[in-house]
């Protein structure tokens, strides 16, 4: 049959590379997701930029 104590280890190996794989994987992701949220918070005040500059450059050709 086997040595149960054996058995019990492989198992909760096995389990334990499984939870940090998943907890690797789940850092990856949050990191992928934090640098893409970066980068959109980015594009996104770049665009704010460019709002206030055509709206001041509006507001300046329209005062001459």
């Amino acid at each position: 049959m086997g040595d149960p104590t054996w058995r019990l280890s492989v198992t909760y190996s096995t389990s334990e590379l499984h939870v940090r794989h998943t907890a690797n994987k789940f850092r990856h992701e949050k990191r992928w997701i934090t640098e893409r949220d970066k980068f959109a918070q980015s594009r996104e005040i770049v665009l704010k930029c460019r709002v206030i500059a055509l709206t001041l450059v509006a507001i300046l050709w329209n005062g001459k």
